[in-house]
């Protein structure tokens, strides 16, 4: 029976193994009813490698791969929701398995006890339905927001119990329809829906669908059409959140909202979907929004038989297409054999394409008889796609995805579609330029040009590249992630003023070309409450370093941004100092500061006073002596970093201390003031003496710094009590996990007593580092203490004779890679 939890309990181990590293591979693919033994081997390499093999490769070539990936390693592989009972099909995926070490584990899920028996499985779980006290504390969990509320309405509470009864223990109809009652909290309501929609449905053939169906029923129409509009994706895909949202407002399915946008309202519409339970496997950014999710098999069986005909998913069967298709999404076939299906489509509103067939070469779509389309999603990863030369004449198109394409210009038409709201041209490699009549597209909302590599690369490398002009009148425009300026062509500056609901992410690069007269109550970003990562690039050539200076302060003065900002990333600025807006009071929530490549820069900003900043990234900062200009006992220590996660100090060759002036020496008892920071890099500082004192760290990468600095460090870093304080532990261990050290001048052995407590150690890389020899006698008892290490990494090390005596110890090890040492025996 489906809906009972099987997908979430293989979750549930799958998760607890991958954080225990019980295994040293896990692996999870959704399978559903196609069992195709070629596509199952490219996800399971996608799953490892984070990275889809090419369609066009040979078996032969992918179990190579696979094998490279898992031969000697201890592996786990989740199949869930498997259909097959196919025992030879079986047999060759096992084929392509082999080779894992002792204790590999493969976990299926599936509703029949058929294919458990045919996959000669050896232990096996019947999932049985909720017991009576569980069903009722998952429908408690929905149905009401706290306990009070339960207290509180006994009568709903009785009434409940009989619902829950009939729901017969399954989890996801439980979860659905206590979602659903969970905006009812009349008596009469919860009365109406167990005495009569409840009842009448109870003894039909589907009855978990059925009852689903219940919840459906009882969405407005516009929330209706978006939920069914998901059916349009394949099984367990992951939908993007942001992107399905602009498909639905193509669509015409969100309703105007007192003062909201229309991005806000689809928000809204997700939220409540989810609320009842018909989205699931939420996941969100590192800033807590949401980007993607699943919709569980039976949920999205629900909405494909809701829109039976009007939605298509075309595989290599498309008879199903007919002059009622509205939706079409081409997944595991060809174009070729779509065509002449989708002449029939005669009142086709949305073209997906999923397909992931390799075809060299081009593909050319004619859609001369759809010209009232209002999706088009061309985008490919595996071949191109040629855009239909009508597209100028599709006027009621609402939004276009053309990304991985080859084109070098955008058709001529596609600024004539008056109604564009959405385009997305990312990773078109060889797009040279926005038509200058862009700005034609007086309704166009999202504007998506990430990856393209002539916006991309530095300007003197390329022919052009910058905006065109009139941009500033695209006044509707709610995302642009990039803006270039051009050496005395394209758009300037000043059409930022224009672009009033900008949200989201903005690049803004090549500010060397912006002309300073006229920025002094310029104020392009200020009044932009919705852009939370802002990106200023900036790079100068061939100018005098006094002009420099001045025109550089002046520009970054005018592109003070709104308090709402979480992110800034700054590179190429050539002031000497920063702007006066960088400031709490200005910028007071910032989460990511990243000051890069800012050649001239003498003066940094209090990053102390961010509250909320986790992330802080210097690179490339010759002139910069102190982090702080002034002393550390003016700080309230209490306030110093709050937050702060990782820290990142790379290619600071003048940096002498943290703070200016007088410094107490570090081995002195002192608080610890980086209370949460657990990443920490530190490279080509070779002047630093001291940090700020620090707890343990998971991670630790160091290169090119004082022995006074890297002893003090790595003491800081594997030792739990901070050293100094009348408590401090040698014998504690360490959290350190990962641990790298390059361009370091010292003996093996010197590192003793800090690895003697590393029992969580698992990555240790050793990179050019001179002098290094690992042949004493106490170099066996160092291996000793690394009980955990898997990783292993030796490279360029002159000294290094033999293998270290002692390795043979490290039963972990999973990886062990020696180069570039010219006097290993």
């Amino acid at each position: 029976m489906g809906g009972l939890g099987k997908t979430a309990l293989a979750q549930s181990i799958y998760n607890d193994m991958k954080e225990n590293k019980h295994f040293d591979l896990t692996m999870w693919v959704c399978i559903s009813e196609e069992f195709d033994v070629k596509l199952i081997v490219e996800n399971i390499i996608e799953s490892l490698t984070k990275k889809k093999p090419e369609s066009n490769l040979q078996l032969e070539t992918l179990q190579s791969m696979l094998r490279e990936k898992i031969d000697g390693k201890k592996y786990l592989l989740v199949m869930d929701d498997v259909w097959n009972d196919n025992r030879t099909k079986w047999i060759s995926l096992k084929a392509f398995l082999m080779g894992g070490a002792k204790g590999s584990r493969i976990l299926i899920t599936t509703r029949t006890h058929q294919v458990a028996h045919t996959s000669d499985t050896v232990l096996s779980h019947d999932l049985s339905e909720l017991d009576k006290d569980n069903s009722w504390e998952l429908f408690r969990k929905m149905a009401f927001s706290n306990e009070s509320e339960v207290l509180e309405n006994s009568k709903l509470v009785l009434i409940g119990k009989e619902i829950v009864a009939k729901l017969k223990g399954n989890p996801l109809a439980i979860r659905v329809i206590g979602s659903y009652l969970y905006s009812k909290r009349s008596e009469k309501d919860w009365l109406s829906f167990k005495d009569n929609e409840l009842g009448k449905i109870i003894q039909q053939e589907n009855e978990i669908q059925s009852i689903l169906k219940i919840s459906f029923n009882h969405l407005s129409s516009s929330l209706k059409q978006c939920f069914t509009y998901c059916a349009l994706f394949l099984k367990d895909y992951k939908i993007q959140k942001d992107d399905l949202i602009k498909q639905w407002m193509a669509q015409g399915f969100l309703q105007p909202q007192n003062k909201k946008t229309m991005e806000d309202v689809g928000d809204d519409y997700f939220k409540e979907l989810m609320g009842r339970s018909f989205f699931q496997d939420i996941r969100k950014n590192k800033w807590g929004e949401i980007k993607e999710f699943k919709m569980h098999d039976i949920i999205h069986d629900l909405a494909c038989s809701v829109v039976e005909n009007d939605c298509v998913l075309a595989n290599d069967d498309t008879k199903s297409i007919d002059k009622r298709t509205r939706l079409v999404s081409i997944s595991k076939t060809r174009w070729e054999v779509v065509k002449e299906s989708l002449i029939k489509a005669k009142n086709l509103r949305t073209l997906n394409n999923a397909s992931e067939n390799y075809v060299g070469g081009k593909i050319e779509i004619d859609l001369s008889n759809h010209l009232r389309l209002r999706t088009l999603n061309l985008e490919s990863h595996y071949y191109y796609l040629d855009i239909p030369k009508c597209i100028g004449k599709m006027k009621h198109l609402r939004y276009i995805n053309i990304s991985h394409s080859d084109i070098d210009f955008l058709p001529r038409g596609v600024t004539e579609l008056y109604h564009l709201e959405t385009l997305i041209i990312r990773d078109c490699m060889k797009l040279r330029e926005l038509p200058s009549d862009i700005k034609n597209l007086i309704n166009l909302r999202h504007l998506d040009i990430k990856n393209l590599i002539h916006f991309d690369v530095p300007w003197y490398r390329r022919g052009w590249s910058y905006m065109p002009k009139g941009m500033g009148s695209m006044t509707t425009l709610q995302t642009m992630n990039l803006y270039v300026l051009g050496e005395n062509k394209g758009g300037e500056l000043s059409e930022l003023n224009g672009l009033i609901n900008l949200r989201g992410s903005l690049s803004i690069r090549e500010l060397q070309f912006c002309k300073p007269i006229g920025l002094e109550n310029a104020k392009y970003l200020e009044e932009k409450s919705g852009i939370r990562k802002l990106k200023l690039h900036c790079k100068i050539f061939g100018r005098k370093l006094s002009k420099i200076d001045y025109e550089d302060e002046k520009v970054l003065e005018c592109l003070k941004p709104h308090p709402n900002l979480q992110k800034i990333c700054i590179k190429g600025y050539r002031g000497v100092k920063l702007c006066n807006w960088f400031s709490f009071g200005n910028i007071g929530s910032l989460v990511n500061i990243k000051l890069w490549n800012c050649e001239k820069l003498q003066h940094l900003p209090r990053f102390d006073q961010f509250p909320f900043l986790k992330h802080l990234h210097l690179e490339g900062l010759p002139n910069i002596e102190f982090i702080d200009n002034k002393n550390y006992v003016s700080h309230s220590l209490t306030t110093f970093f709050p937050s702060l996660e990782k820290l990142s100090i790379i290619d600071l060759p003048k940096l002498k201390e943290w703070w200016k002036g007088e410094f107490i020496d570090q081995t002195t008892s002192f608080p610890t003031i980086l209370h949460h920071l657990s990443e920490l890099t530190i490279f080509n500082c070779p002047q630093l003496g001291s940090i700020p004192k620090h707890g343990p760290l998971h991670s630790l990468d160091i290169s090119d710094i004082s022995l006074q600095l890297f002893e003090l460090v790595m003491e800081m870093a594997t030792t739990n009590i901070i050293v100094g304080s009348q408590d401090s532990s040698s014998s504690a261990t360490t959290s350190l996990s990962s641990l790298r050290i390059s361009n370091m001048d010292f003996e093996f052995v010197e590192l003793y007593d800090l690895f003697s407590n590393m029992t969580h150690l698992e990555f240790l890389y050793l990179l050019k580092c001179k002098n290094m020899k690992m042949s004493s006698s106490l170099d066996g008892v160092i291996w000793k203490g690394l009980g955990s290490l898997r990783r292993l990494i030796l490279w360029s090390i002159p000294d290094l004779e033999y293998l270290p005596k002692g390795l043979q110890y490290v039963t972990t090890l999973q990886y062990l890679e020696i180069s570039d040492c010219p006097n290993l025996k």
